[in-house]
């Protein structure tokens, strides 16, 4: 019997990562001071739909993580050098070979701002930047990822004793702590962790609650969701500054993307869906489309802005259609690359034996 909280889990990193590709596109008409490029025409239901995006997105993500991490640890209980070695693999080792191949050069060459890069850097200056995870741009959420997961590592002793709550009031005292003192620590992403962590914790909590979750169906989950996305709405519309709405905001929207997609991720339809090609083929480029998807929106923007950048919408659209096509191409590109080099490899150096 297959788990249904299990494979809506994996879906909702999915469409997570593709509907960041979305909000990449929608930033452009946002009032959101942290984004630097901004059309002359700002769009409110743009702004708030960008707002819900955002609140949500990278959240539910990390819920996911958290999910899996706890999954992961009651089947295998690995060891703490053994998971961070792990992940430092997986969030890590792309980080920086996506950074220096990628990201420093496009940024450098086209020199598009960024937070964390300082104008008009040149390689040097951003390649110091990028390995101290100060310009990290949109990779920044695996360095982020890795700083829960080390902590998380050494704390999963209490995951495999299901000490849910004493994990509970840790992982708060954690956030406080980044919350309280090391908001203006610039590396490595450790001052964007506090609200995160708790997105971490509530997947833990739902998977050690699995059974349960299962059980309900697809109309009390999306009950659920809507009763959830009450609160998001309202922080997205009045935008309170204190981060302690943002400790309640994060989790509330991951379980909202949760239980919304989990309402209708197990019906028959989405189960044909997860058989067909394009299903398959998203599945298993998800992370090089979104490692690869920047800076297209914003180099595409610059294109459309002169022409349809007086409507909001069409160009949100269309740029991300267009987004979506170049990426797809430039996978394609790398997938070719990497299995071409592979080849080259093997023959300089032939396996023995």
């Amino acid at each position: 019997m297959k788990d249904i909280n299990l494979e809506s889990v994996k879906d909702i990193k999915i469409i997570s990562l593709l509907l960041i590709v979305l909000s990449h596109c929608m930033f452009f008409f946002d009032d959101n001071p942290y984004f630097v490029y901004k059309s002359d025409i700002m769009s409110p239901s743009v702004s708030f739909s960008v707002g819900l995006l955002d609140a949500a997105l990278v959240a539910a993500y990390v819920f996911c993580a958290g999910f899996l991490f706890a999954r992961s640890q009651e089947r295998h209980d690995r060891s703490i050098p053994t998971v961070i070695k792990g992940r430092a693999k997986r969030l890590l080792g792309p980080y920086y070979i996506y950074g220096a191949l990628w990201l420093v050069p496009l940024y450098t060459f086209f020199d598009i701002s960024a937070f964390g890069r300082p104008d008009h850097a040149g390689y040097l200056e951003g390649y110091k930047t990028m390995l101290l995870g100060q310009f990290s741009d949109h990779l920044w959420f695996l360095w982020m990822l890795f700083d829960i997961s080390v902590i998380y590592a050494l704390l999963r002793k209490l995951i495999n004793q299901n000490r849910l709550v004493i994990l509970g009031i840790i992982t708060l005292a954690i956030a406080l702590v980044v919350s309280l003192f090391l908001q203006d620590f610039p590396y490595f992403k450790v001052s964007q962790i506090a609200p995160y962590l708790i997105c971490y914790y509530t997947g833990v909590v739902f998977y050690k609650n699995n059974e349960k979750i299962a059980k309900l169906s697809a109309t009390t989950c999306l009950i659920i969701a809507v009763i959830l996305l009450v609160p998001v709405c309202m922080y997205v519309y009045f935008k309170p500054e204190h981060w302690g709405f943002v400790y309640v905001l994060k989790p509330v929207a991951a379980m909202f993307e949760f239980f919304l997609f989990r309402s209708f991720l197990a019906s028959d339809g989405w189960d044909r869906f997860r058989q067909t090609g394009f299903y398959k083929y998203v599945s298993l480029v998800q992370m090089d489309f979104y490692l690869l998807h920047v800076p297209a929106p914003l180099l595409i923007f610059g294109i459309l802005d002169p022409y349809i950048g007086r409507y909001p919408w069409p160009c949100v659209f269309v740029n991300f259609a267009l987004t979506m096509f170049v990426t797809a191409i430039i996978v394609q590109l790398k997938r070719k690359l990497v299995e071409y080099l592979s080849i080259g490899w093997k023959k300089i150096f032939p396996a023995k034996g």
